[in-house]
């Protein structure tokens, strides 16, 4: 079995590691770090995702990786035997995210040092040294201009007009403040047929809720 891992915001996969850690021996995963430049759009993080993969792979696309794997499904069907998407999006997120072009640097660079409430809302009472430590290095790579281009990305999806039959899994997080519940809406329309969890946890549920998330994956992905 092959779990392929395409990241959020911060692009590298670096924060996949609880996640990683609680599958069983036998199942593969894979790893896919967005590229991380400025001006790399959806379609082309698509494109080299499908030339690091193999056929028929169960893709799990957390957050902001919810347009790749998107993209991915629409250019590169073979590629894709079953998507699971996490706490992900593929139009706009909520209605404060048409505004994402425009948070200020300070804000982003808060963001990549959170302070005790931010890593409270990003991940609840798990937030512990370890998964503070991951998160912080994992922002401490990424340029604020990078971060500044992925959220003018968000700020600007509209609705996809396409329809897939590819079987999609959505795990949504009940605690999450950053994705709307709405969203669903959104890939019940764009996929023929959606599986639908609701998990305890944040936005960040495959660190705060990596047993929760796997056995739903097992559910209705595998």
């Amino acid at each position: 079995m092959n779990l392929v891992l395409l990241p959020g915001m911060d692009g590298t996969g670096a924060l996949f590691t609880p996640f990683i850690e609680i599958l069983p021996p036998e199942v593969n995963t894979q790893t896919i770090p967005l590229i991380q430049k400025v001006g790399v759009s959806y379609q082309e993080q698509a494109k080299y995702v499908a030339s690091e993969i193999e056929n028929d792979s169960i893709v799990i696309a957390e957050s902001y990786s919810g347009m790749v794997a998107l993209e991915l499904c629409r250019q590169f069907p073979e590629k894709v035997k079953q998507i699971v998407f996490v706490a992900s999006f593929i139009s706009r997120p909520s209605s404060l995210s048409r505004f994402g072009g425009h948070i200020p640097s300070a804000f982003l660079k808060l963001a990549k040092k959170p302070n005790w409430f931010l890593l409270r809302v990003l991940f609840g009472g798990k937030a512990n040294d370890i998964l503070t430590g991951r998160f912080i290095q994992a922002m401490s790579s990424v340029p604020l201009d990078l971060l500044k281009f992925r959220l003018k990305q968000v700020a600007s999806l509209k609705n996809p007009t396409s329809k897939l039959s590819i079987p999609c899994t959505y795990l949504l997080a009940r605690q999450d403040v950053l994705v709307s519940k709405n969203v669903l809406h959104v890939f019940e329309n764009t996929f023929s047929k959606v599986v639908v969890h609701k998990l305890e946890g944040t936005h960040f549920l495959l660190q705060t809720n990596p047993e929760g998330a796997w056995d739903a994956i097992q559910a209705s992905a595998i």
